[in-house]
């Protein structure tokens, strides 16, 4: 997964499928909490592929490093504060409807061991 972005909110395709990820999310018992940590790994994972690119002009790989994913997880945290249809959203740009419905199906089955 790299090069996440948040779909465009015109999409009707991307629109329609946040919406049944979001009914399909209620319907676990799912909500922003639970999908927070799931944002930071993804924007975490774009940052690294950048990193590990060499998509930066930063002095040093550290440097680099520190910078992107401090970026990334600013942009995780801006995404999970405007809620689950903003993290669905984002998500289902890297993962597809498809694997993201399974992904809330493990997510909700996890938290309901932890329940």
């Amino acid at each position: 997964m790299t090069g996440l972005e948040p779909l465009d909110p015109g999409d009707d395709a991307s629109a329609e499928a946040v919406a049944r990820l979001l009914e399909r999310a209620q319907e676990l018992g799912l909500d922003e909490l639970a999908l927070d940590l799931l944002v930071y790994d993804a924007t975490n994972e774009v940052a690294a592929d950048r990193v590990n690119g060499g998509d930066w002009d930063d002095p040093t790989w550290d440097d680099a490093y520190e910078r992107l994913h401090n970026e990334a997880d600013k942009e995780a945290s801006g995404i999970n504060n405007n809620g689950l249809a903003a993290q669905l959203a984002y998500l289902l740009d890297g993962y597809g409807e498809t694997e993201l419905a399974a992904i809330l199906g493990r997510t909700a089955a996890v938290a309901d061991e932890h329940a």
